[in-house]
Parts: C-alpha cells; sequence; structure tokens
C-alpha cells in the first residue's frame, strides 16, 4: 500500500482508502506487507493511519515483516508515519530506500505567515518544535501536542538503502520493490 499524503479531503479520503485497504488484507492475507511512504510530504493529520498500523501486527505471521519505504520526498507527517511503523512494529518494520527528507527533530506548524516586503515573497515561521527519534519531553520547547502523543522511534536510516534511478523509472522498474520480493 502507498500513502502519498496524511489528508482527509472531499477528493481523497485516507481512513476510507485504509479501511479499503485492511478489508482486502483480510480477505487475501498478504505474504508480503509493503508500506510506501516515499512521496509522503505530509499532511495535516499524522495521527490518520496510526490505527491502520497498529492493525499490520494482525497480519505479521512468524517471522514475516513489514516493508517500510523511505525516500528524499518523505518529510513532516509522512516522516512521523514512518517513525510510527517503526516504533509500533518494532523488528518486524524493515526501513528500505533512501532516507528520509528531514532530520527526526523538526520545526513545523503553528507558523505565523509573513510577506517578505521587496520581493513579495510570502513565506511561514514555524514554531511547533517535534522530536520523533527521542520523544519530545521539553514542554518549554516541544509543541504541546507532541509533547503528550510523541515517542522515541531512533532514526529512520534506511536497513538496506535501494535508490531509484532514472534508468529504472523510464523503464517502469522499481528498484525498491524488486529487492523486496527479492
Amino acid at each position: 500500500m502507498q500513502i502519498n499524503d496524511n489528508y482527509n479531503t472531499e477528493e481523497r479520503y485516507l481512513r476510507k482508502y485504509l479501511k479499503i485497504v485492511t478489508a482486502e488484507m483480510e480477505a487475501k492475507q498478504p505474504i508480503r506487507v509493503v508500506f510506501d511512504l516515499r512521496f509522503n510530504p505530509g499532511g495535516n493529520n499524522y495521527h490518520l493511519p496510526w490505527p491502520f498500523i497498529r492493525s499490520i501486527n494482525d497480519y505479521l505471521v512468524g517471522d514475516q515483516k513489514c516493508w517500510v519505504i523511505t525516500g528524499h520526498g518523505t518529510f513532516s507527517a509522512g516522516l512521523i508515519t514512518a517513525a510510527y511503523a517503526k516504533y509500533t512494529l518494532g523488528g518486524k518494520a524493515v526501513i528500505v530506500g533512501e532516507k528520509v527528507g528531514d532530520r527526526m527533530q523538526f520545526w513545523a506548524d503553528g507558523g505565523i505567515k509573513m510577506t517578505l516586503p521587496n520581493s513579495k515573497i510570502s513565506l511561514r515561521i514555524w514554531t511547533a518544535f517535534y522530536d520523533w527519534e527521542n520523544g519530545c519531553r521539553d514542554i518549554s520547547k516541544c509543541f504541546w501536542f507532541a509533547y503528550f502523543d510523541s515517542f522515541p522511534a531512533g532514526n529512520l536510516d534506511p536497513d538496506k538503502e535501494v535508490s531509484l534511478s532514472y534508468f529504472d523509472y523510464i523503464n517502469g522498474r522499481d528498484s525498491v520493490l524488486d529487492y523486496i520480493i527479492k
């Protein structure tokens, strides 16, 4: 399964998609569980996939693993989703692909919007600090929400680094999925 953003909108309802995937998993009993977050830049709700991720354990039999694919486009809520999979599934989560696009400690949310006077470029100053590597326990620094629900996931460096190449892309191959299937 692939999650490319963490939003619920009228056009794309993530919770509904995850229910469809769960029903399919129940019906087919997968031999591999692949959770692709390579192209997930985030979204407004990093909690949306958490119940689904917890349920993945129900489908992992014996030494079966959940392959979590990350890449340079995995940011924000996408990064938190990968961290939650690693934290929740423990040794059953194998991270494959490329390093995530951001650090495990970052500033986001609660931003103050401003426009630069000369260039008229709009930007935001983010005011909420997150620490998904160690858990966010400094209430004076951490976003208050993260203080209560963050967890120490460690780093998200891939267990096996596999890069997508332009050659693979133009030939319709996915070197990361090829590695997982082997």
